[in-house]
């Protein structure tokens, strides 16, 4: 036994060296009658030990759920300051004269498309966000198991699946040393329970960011409406979930002639796509990130009470 973590163990003194081999042997200073005495004192120290390992670990592993919180917001903070806004350079609305002369169309017009950067910080949010939950994970399991081997640190991640059928097989590798009652949670936090579509969102944000840039797109959030009260009537409104260049988004027929000097509002946002749905991106990412504090407040009294 090493003399540091002899003295770790509060052993010093225990036992000595017996003098009547060539290899050293630890003894218990009394012999065998004080044998017993010697392995409970032992014992005692031992798992005091390992109890104080466990919570160093432990207190390490929580800093380590909130720096990477940290960083999470950090990335929301970034998008923010980045994301484009209404009256851009980055798209424009066209007015038109029809053949009648009094029909105007409306054309959204692409001039950049979302600035490519964007994507990038969405995935590094995204990142982030998938790494709070499986550093809580390794907490839960610290807490209720002990310090994972190497081996098992390799295999613990928090399980999010979207199908519930295949649960129980995914998380019987993932979280099988954490509490059982953290375990009921992290179960009913899943994508196919009702109100859980933001982890959905992330599994499928994740897996796409790992392989290529994430689908970046405008999506119309306003009808084109004007600003005053024009002599003439609306005639068309089209809506789009994704706005491509040249879409036509309304036509108005005036009585007399067109008022180019009337002022009309519409408004886009920079969505993220999944190939099946789209969602707002700073709606989105924050609805994500919500949902990951929420499940740490959820889950924290059993790994840090």
């Amino acid at each position: 036994m090493g003399d540091a973590y002899r003295d770790q163990l509060g052993l010093e003194g225990a036992f000595r060296v017996s003098d009547d081999s060539t290899r050293p042997q630890y003894v218990p200073l009394g012999g065998n009658k004080d044998l017993w005495a010697f392995l409970s004192h032992l014992s005692g120290r031992l798992s005091r030990f390992l109890f104080d390992m466990v919570s160093e670990d432990l207190t390490w592993q929580i800093e380590s759920v909130e720096q990477k919180i940290q960083r999470a917001r950090h990335h929301l903070a970034d998008l923010e300051e980045r994301m484009p806004f209404e009256g851009s350079n980055l798209y424009s609305i066209t007015r038109d004269l029809e053949s009648d002369a009094r029909t105007e169309v409306y054309r959204f017009r692409l001039h950049n498309p979302p600035l490519p950067v964007l994507a990038a910080i969405v995935g590094d949010f995204i990142n982030n966000a998938c790494s709070t939950l499986n550093h809580l994970a390794i907490a839960l399991h610290m807490a209720y198991t002990g310090v994972p081997t190497e081996e098992e640190v390799e295999n613990i991640e928090f399980p999010i699946v979207l199908d519930s059928g295949k649960f129980e097989r995914v998380a019987k590798k993932r979280i099988w040393g954490a509490n059982p009652q953290a375990y009921a949670i992290i179960e009913r936090n899943q994508p196919y329970h009702r109100g859980n579509a933001a982890f959905r969102w992330l599994y499928v944000l994740a897996r796409v960011d790992r392989h290529r840039k994430l689908n970046l797109l405008y999506q119309q959030i306003s009808a084109l409406s004007w600003v005053g009260d024009p002599d003439g009537d609306w005639i068309e409104f089209r809506s789009y979930e994704a706005l491509e260049d040249g879409a036509v988004i309304g036509r108005f027929r005036w009585t007399s002639d067109p008022d180019p000097g009337m002022q009309f509002h519409f408004a886009c946002d920079v969505a993220l796509s999944d190939g099946k749905q789209i969602e707002r991106t700073r709606l989105l990412t924050n609805w994500i990130y919500d949902r990951v504090i929420a499940i740490r407040d959820e889950l924290s009294p059993f790994y840090d009470p």
